[in-house]
């Protein structure tokens, strides 16, 4: 039995999935961006991971950087697909390997995503009508804006920057920081900010 959550919110019809990283958990993820806080926001779906044997949570969107997940051939798209069934309008939020995750649904369903840390799974061209804002570190290790995204010292991806030409609709937002979710951006809490993002596309795309 796979495990999530939702947080019900003002519009049954609007949902916000949001994705943890590599071996976190749908609390991890709350507490890096807590998007349950904002009053006036969709419903927040909130899947997570399969666990592989040494416990460590991962989303199947890519075999280079996806772990257990992908090994096993967890159909992760299928169910986040089944628990967003219901909504009109569905978004994306991930952070490193839950941001693959995020991109890699957006991309394919022609949707919007926010992501912090990750790049698009291998093999993956959007369609044109998704989007994507993705942050990046500027002492990111692994997801770089620019050169290869490196796993375990291995190259693993292009960088986003790279990947992002892909897309007809992208923004990189640098950050001072890592491998992490930014605690505020410019000055404005961090899920102020991917509330506000979600909502100009929202915008765009219902009302035009």
């Amino acid at each position: 039995m796979r495990r999530f959550r939702v947080i019900e919110g003002v519009d049954p019809s609007v949902a916000l999935v949001l994705l943890h990283g590599r071996g976190g958990s749908m609390d991890t993820i709350l507490g890096k961006l807590p998007l349950h806080q904002i009053a006036d926001r969709p419903d927040i779906v909130i899947p997570e991971g399969i666990r592989g044997p040494w416990g460590a949570t991962s989303w199947n969107a890519d075999r280079g950087v996806s772990g257990w997940a992908a090994f096993v051939g967890s159909d992760d798209r299928g169910f986040i697909d089944e628990l967003t069934d219901k909504y009109d309008y569905v978004a994306y939020v991930g952070h490193s390997g839950g941001a693959f995750m995020a991109q890699t649904m957006a991309a394919e369903h022609g949707r919007a995503c926010i992501t912090f840390a990750g790049t698009l799974g291998k093999g993956v061209t959007p369609l044109p009508e998704a989007s994507c804002v993705n942050f990046v570190g500027n002492n990111e290790p692994f997801a770089p804006a620019t050169g290869p995204v490196r796993i375990g010292g291995l190259t693993r991806q292009p960088s986003y920057n790279t990947q992002a030409r892909l897309w007809n609709r992208h923004q990189t937002r640098d950050f001072i920081g890592g491998h992490e979710v930014p605690f505020s951006y410019r000055g404005v809490p961090i899920a102020q900010v991917v509330m506000r993002l979600f909502t100009e596309e929202y915008v765009r795309r219902t009302r035009g």
